[in-house]
């Protein structure tokens, strides 16, 4: 009876000794588990989630018919590189036409955007000591989320002259000024280390010393693991500089932008959805811009997914429209979103940038394509 009775009583001791040490066995795992990913976050999280390096632009957008193009010889729907000169005598002939100024540059416009939906970013470039310039680094400090590393040097801060046509087309005329002067010990590489991706654009591949500063980077990149994203930019960049976008997409990027024309010059080929199967082929997340018609996107080995336009009301001024497509995909990428919601986000955003004049929003416009991205 004794014997029986111990025997209880040790079985019982036993088993609340062995529930204790499970309990504390858990209790110290869940503990591990806490401070490990406390510590690999403050450890290893990155201090900027976008760095981009871009043409820093004082954009001078007019209203203008079909015929101003055709007599200033300009080419519709394109970017074009100016000197000074060019541009005064583009301005002159345009002096009386509605004029309006603005912080402009491909980069800019993606980066500002970011910056206002949450991202913290990095915007890396040249600027003159002018009062253009000025006013730019003054814009840009009062936008939340966004460093500046933009280098300031004697000379004309750079301009584009963008002219809308009525059916909403933009065709640039682009001084570059002091961006031209852009080069490798621009790029502030801590920085560049402690960020998650790299944004760039085909517009930083007009000089060589924007060459060498863009290959910098990539290395970087490289060696630290940090993704790329790459907007090709410009059609006639693209025939250009074709074959060095080819072996740059190739060997560094993850995710590449271009719109329906500029996928149709980089392959030769009028079919969207072969392009962006040859883009994917290039192992890279392929986006390509339709326009009215949406978007696809293809991952390497995937599926095409066509992406429809969303929140679309009315179109007023398709400056920025990519820049800002780019920006709201990226966001979605940067909040962890499958492809096809980054390209939902990129939709929406690019129909709201449209259906307002200008390139970028105001806190009013950015609080209310939040709502519509939540």
């Amino acid at each position: 009876m004794q014997n029986a009775l111990k025997e209880k009583v040790s079985f019982a001791y036993a088993y609340l000794r062995g529930t204790h040490l499970l309990t504390a066995g858990i209790l110290s795992w869940l503990i591990y588990v806490l401070f490990f990913t406390f510590f690999r976050y403050t450890l290893f999280c990155m201090k900027y989630d976008f760095f981009s390096m871009g043409n820093i632009l004082t954009d001078i957008l007019i209203s203008v018919e079909d015929r101003d193009l055709t007599a200033l010889g300009i080419h519709k729907g394109t970017m074009k590189i100016i000197d000074h000169q060019e541009g005064e005598k583009i301005l002159q002939y345009l002096a009386g036409y509605k004029t309006k100024y603005y912080c402009g540059g491909s980069a800019a416009n993606t980066m500002i955007t970011l910056s206002e939906l949450g991202p913290k970013v990095v915007l890396c470039g040249r600027a003159g000591n002018d009062n253009f310039g000025q006013i730019y680094i003054d814009r840009l400090s009062e936008r939340k989320n966004l460093t500046s590393a933009i280098v300031r040097e004697d000379g004309d801060t750079g301009s584009s002259i963008v002219l809308i046509t009525p059916d909403y087309e933009r065709s640039m005329n682009t001084n570059l000024g002091i961006c031209k002067n852009f080069s490798p010990e621009d790029i502030n590489e801590d920085e560049l280390k402690e960020s998650s991706m790299l944004s760039f654009t085909g517009y930083m591949w007009d000089t060589e010393n924007q060459k060498q500063a863009v290959m910098k980077a990539l290395d970087i990149c490289k060696i630290n693991d940090i993704k790329v994203a790459f907007d090709v930019a410009d059609k006639l960049s693209i025939q250009r500089y074709r074959d060095d976008y080819l072996t740059i997409i190739q060997q560094h990027c993850d995710y590449v932008f271009a719109n329906k024309k500029e996928a149709a010059t980089l392959f030769d080929n009028n079919n969207p959805e072969e392009c962006v199967k040859l883009l994917s082929e290039l192992d890279c997340t392929a986006i390509v811009k339709l326009g009215d018609k949406g978007a696809l996107i293809k991952a390497p080995g995937e599926e095409t997914i066509p992406v429809p336009v969303k929140g679309f009301t009315t179109c007023v001024d398709t400056t920025g429209a990519g820049d800002t497509f780019a920006a709201g995909f990226l966001y979605g990428i940067d909040r962890r979103k499958s492809l096809e919601e980054a390209g939902s986000y990129a939709s929406i955003a690019a129909s709201a940038i449209i259906a307002k004049f200008g390139g970028q929003f105001n806190k009013a416009e950015i609080e209310e394509l939040k709502k519509k991205l939540d």
